[in-house]
């Protein structure tokens, strides 16, 4: 593997966590000192689209390493590997969908 193949990969990767942390960033409430928190602010609930690992974007190898690292920091997120997750009744259920699939057909 070349060096210019590795940071090929790099890239879409940083990409992804740098906007999946933009993202929980907006979902945190700035508190000022003066309030109390009684209860542990709500869960984020992330639908993550993926597909197979066709060739190079591996979504559910991404999945498995973002849900370990947001677990902890109050995101759920649920895996889902077919455009049929996307009906309205289903993403009602969701603060965020994350987009990291190979959506093709090959001939």
């Amino acid at each position: 593997m070349t060096h210019h193949s590795k940071a090929a990969r790099f890239v879409p990767l940083a990409l992804l966590v740098l906007c999946a942390g933009f993202v929980i960033q907006s979902f945190i409430p700035v508190s000022h000192g003066e309030e109390k928190q009684a209860e542990a602010p709500p869960r984020i609930e992330v639908l993550f689209l993926g597909s197979k690992n066709l060739f190079n974007h591996d979504p559910p190898t991404r999945f498995r390493v973002l849900r370990e690292a947001l677990g902890p920091k109050a995101v759920n997120i649920t895996y889902a590997n077919t455009v049929e997750a996307l009906t309205k009744e289903n993403l009602a259920q969701y603060d965020v969908l994350l987009i990291f699939a190979n959506l093709y057909e090959l001939d």
